[in-house]
């Protein structure tokens, strides 16, 4: 896919980086999410971004398949509402052994999203963090595969509106 760049095409760039607080780049994220055409795995301590989150909606829309996994004690039962009435599948690592503190998203299995920022609106406006945009294969393959043995794993809750 080219990008026309002034009187020129221009390849994407193969990484980027988006560094925070910033409200410019949170919205370049939200942008980059609602480029996903066919499946987005989200992997995230905390999601209370309600951009974000309205985000997976627009995808369910248009037949894109959104699952998301998310720390229990982060996610409080209204956040766990909204995201399930995006028609996004939930599950959350329901274990006071281990807390799951990853933060990543893996987009059509073709882009990588990862970095030190939290799916919030706090970190995105006030803190010091970053996301790494990465469309090398080899790292998006174990990523998937992260994401997959978590989904896996029996002592995810699923989650359902009830």
């Amino acid at each position: 896919m080219c990008i026309r760049d002034r009187k020129r095409m221009v390849e994407p760039a193969s990484s980027e980086v988006f560094f925070f607080p910033s409200e410019e780049n949170a919205e370049k994220i939200i942008k980059l999410l609602l480029s996903t055409k066919r499946s987005l795995k989200v992997c995230v301590y905390k999601i209370f971004h309600d951009g974000l989150i309205e985000t997976f909606g627009k995808l369910r829309e248009r037949g894109v398949e959104v699952l998301v996994i998310t720390e229990s004690k982060t996610c409080t039962e209204e956040k766990r509402r909204k995201i399930l009435g995006t028609g996004a599948s939930l599950k959350v690592q329901n274990s006071d052994q281990r807390k799951l503190h990853h933060k990543f998203a893996v987009i059509d299995d073709d882009v990588l999203l990862c970095g030190s920022l939290n799916w919030s609106p706090g970190p995105m406006k006030k803190n010091y963090d970053s996301m790494v945009v990465l469309r090398d294969k080899s790292l998006i393959t174990k990523y998937n595969e992260q994401f997959d043995e978590l989904w896996a794993i029996e002592k995810m809750k699923t989650v359902t509106l009830s």
